[in-house]
């Protein structure tokens, strides 16, 4: 096939046409791609292909795979030690393909650790080129993909490389079965096109069509954004940059900062998610009680490509019994209740059964007493603040029980453990037979309600740890920074659904690598977007400063009983939607923004059917290939909640202070690219509980704003 051919999409019928030129957004700058990048490019988007498949990946690259031989090669990497390990797990037997991944489950996540250390320790691209083409083939596919994806972002030689979106390379973990299926008899039924030309399907998908939890379940009222795949695909990307089990000093990640990332990146979900429900008529969400039955269920309605359906859980159900005892484990092997170790009977076991509600009280007590008491005990039995400049980067990977957990024989990890106890999945038959449930999952976790509530207990420990500080002083908010916000003007927030037509050709079985170019298959999502809006914020300043820029959005309202809000006691469910560094000059200052400058949001990913494309045609005829040095980020069209037909009112909140040119610093992240931070705190300054007369200082400002949603086609974008 010459050229570069793209198929039209008309319903579910196959049509084809010559390409177009396709025009570049303007809201993530890009530059022309070296030759070398296009090539990696184009190569790990071809190993991410149908990787299920063994044998139909690209003929080079399978013919590589299949001809490398690791230990022959062992002094092309840099560890004889890494090389070994791996080779003696591979020896032994690891996750056999076609069985199910989660990191999740130590055995498993340890052989995937294994393969990323190998693909980390190869000395030079083609080396790393080779190692990942032989274990496209010989590991578990799971396995492969996910310390494949972990290692693009983390070699130096593979920056700017973009991997393709995680609902590209696994289907079957964003879209339900019923859309899977429509993709699998499209395929078995496709008739390539004589010439040569690609055909294409678009499949009408329909995520709310088989639910069988219960009536009235008010939950599936947000299924349109806890559903949303580029939402979930960005919780996804979001675990590849610092891996719970990825060590600072042993990979070099930047200190001090992986724990509050940890923090404020679930804080965030929690109060965007928490903006979502009272747009819809919902309180906040309700608190999880290990007495009681958990009040949400969930029925995924997903499949795993093995065809193993994911684990469900009705509405109002117990933990059940054997989750108690594998709690009972992991506390034990932990070290955690020494006693559980001198239980010898029967009656014994019994009576841990019955009192398991309190153990799990008392792995969280070991928390909640760190932020109370303000000490925590170290791996050497030392004890040290909490309450230092470090102590809320310690404290996060304490709970998240990271890789930098500074005692994690101690306290264990109040994340994992409660996914575990909450996902409802079954007691796994042996150490490769397994059956995680959708929080088990960083693909599929927003899917599930239930982790709402388990992030909504989490933030509560920092939010517990943060009223225990000292509130901010008038000074330290930028009180006489001769600063002040003069107005803020805000066009039209106006919220509508549309749709996105995403690419599924890896939910199919092909034959080959040409009978894969020859179809492709598309699902059409329905989505949340908003109408493009600026706002512009009056600044006057007595002298020129550079300053920080921060805006938050957040609740007028209670939902239910529709009273109006404190602002000083409702401060922490703000969402922070924006910061950025001004250079303010002396006197009044216009500052436009607009919402896709936003810091951490960026438009929809290209689709592989053009992206792919692009990076091929410039592979083969050394046409210029755009590529962006942002690769990725929260969904733009994500960033407001979906307003009312008759207005959902909400608030915005400015603040304005000061940057201290010692403290400010331009952080590099290998997903999120460059940012500015000023020396405080995330979240600064809604971080901590102050008073009404600290939140009305010059430099603050507080505005009502409305969002209203319509259809599509009243909205002019």
């Amino acid at each position: 096939m010459s050229g570069l051919i793209i198929s039209l999409l008309i319903g579910g019928i196959a049509t084809y046409s010559h390409s177009a030129a396709v025009p570049v957004s303007d809201e993530n700058p890009v530059e022309i791609a070296p030759e070398e990048l296009v090539f990696k490019q184009k190569l790990v988007y071809e190993l991410l292909q149908h990787v299920d498949q063994a044998t139909v990946g690209n003929p080079e690259l399978y013919k590589k795979g299949k001809s490398w031989d690791i230990k022959e090669n062992s002094k092309l990497y840099d560890s004889e030690q890494v090389v070994n390990e791996f080779l003696e797990k591979y020896e032994r037997g690891m996750l056999p393909r076609g069985r199910i991944f989660s990191v999740f489950y130590p055995v498993i996540l340890e052989e995937a650790i294994s393969l990323f250390r190998l693909f980390k320790s190869a000395t030079n691209h083609d080396t790393f080129l080779k190692t990942a083409a032989w274990a496209r083939i010989h590991v578990n596919e799971g396995q492969f993909i996910y310390a494949f994806s972990v290692a693009v972002v983390h070699r130096t030689d593979m920056k700017f490389v973009k991997l393709p979106p995680p609902y590209e390379i696994n289907p079957h973990l964003f879209f339900n079965s019923e859309t899977i299926r429509q993709a699998q008899i499209k395929k078995m039924t496709h008739v390539p096109h004589p010439s040569g030309v690609k055909l294409s399907y678009l499949l009408q998908t329909n995520e709310s069509t088989w639910r069988t939890d219960y009536p009235n379940n008010f939950e599936e009222r947000l299924n349109y954004f806890t559903e949303d795949v580029g939402l979930n695909a960005y919780f996804h990307i979001l675990n590849l940059e610092y891996p719970f089990w990825m060590s600072s000093e042993e990979f070099n990640l930047p200190k001090g900062y992986r724990g509050e990332q940890y923090y404020y990146s679930l804080k965030l979900l929690l109060t965007r998610y928490n903006l979502e429900r009272i747009s819809n008529g919902l309180n906040k969400i309700e608190y999880i009680d290990w007495n009681k039955p958990l009040i949400t269920g969930y029925h995924p309605s997903l499949t795993y490509p093995n065809g193993v359906q994911f684990p469900h859980r009705h509405r109002e159900s117990h933990v059940p019994q054997d989750k108690y005892k594998q709690l009972q484990v992991r506390i034990s092997f932990s070290n955690l209740f020494s006693f559980l170790f001198r239980m010898q009977t029967y009656s014994d076991v019994c009576i841990i059964e019955r009192k398991i509600h309190q153990e799990i009280a008392n792995l969280e007590s070991r928390i909640l007493g760190i932020i109370d008491s303000g000490y925590f005990v170290d791996v050497e039995g030392k004890t040290d603040s909490i309450y230092t400049s470090d102590g809320l980067d310690n404290l996060a990977n304490i709970i998240e029980g990271n890789a930098d957990s500074l005692n994690k024989q101690l306290y264990g990890s109040v994340d994992a453990v409660s996914r575990d106890i909450l996902g409802f999945h079954p007691t796994p038959l042996n150490k490769h037979q397994t059956l995680p449930s959708a929080i088990q999952h960083f693909s599929t976790s927003l899917r599930d309600p239930i982790f709402y509530r388990l992030i909504d207990r989490i933030v509560g420990y920092f939010e517990r740890y943060k009223s225990n500080m000292e509130p901010y002083t008038r000074e330290q908010l930028g009180a006489g920074s001769g600063l002040k916000i003069g107005s803020l003007d805000i066009g039209d927030l106006e919220t509508f659904i549309d749709h996105s037509d995403l690419v599924v050709d890896n939910a199919v079985a092909i034959g080959n690598f040409a009978d894969g170019e020859s179809i492709g298959i598309k699902a059409r999502q329905h989505r949340l977007n908003h109408k493009p809006f600026t706002y512009t914020v009056n600044i006057i300043a007595e002298k020129p400063t550079p300053a920080m820029i921060r805006v938050f959005l957040g609740p007028k309202y209670e939902p239910i009983s529709n009273r109006e809000l404190d602002i000083a006691d409702n401060y922490a469910d703000f969402y922070e939607i924006d910061n950025w560094k001004v250079e303010l000059k002396s006197g009044e200052n216009e500052i436009k923004r607009a919402d896709h400058e936003a810091l951490f949001v960026l438009p929809d990913d290209e689709g592989a059917d053009t992206f792919y494309w692009k990076v091929k045609e410039s592979a083969e005829t050394k046409i210029p290939f755009m590529y962006s040095k942002r690769m990725y980020g929260f969904p733009k069209r994500l960033l407001i909640p979906k307003g009312k037909k008759d207005g959902l009112p909400l608030r915005i909140f400015v603040h304005v202070a000061p940057c201290n040119d010692d403290h400010t610093s331009e952080t590099d992240s290998p997903v999120w690219g460059k940012g500015i931070t000023d020396g405080r705190p995330l979240g600064f300054p809604l971080d901590r509980p102050s008073t009404i007369e600290n939140l009305t200082l010059p430099n603050i400002h507080w505005r009502d704003v409305v969002i209203f949603h319509k259809d599509v086609d009243e909205v002019n974008v």
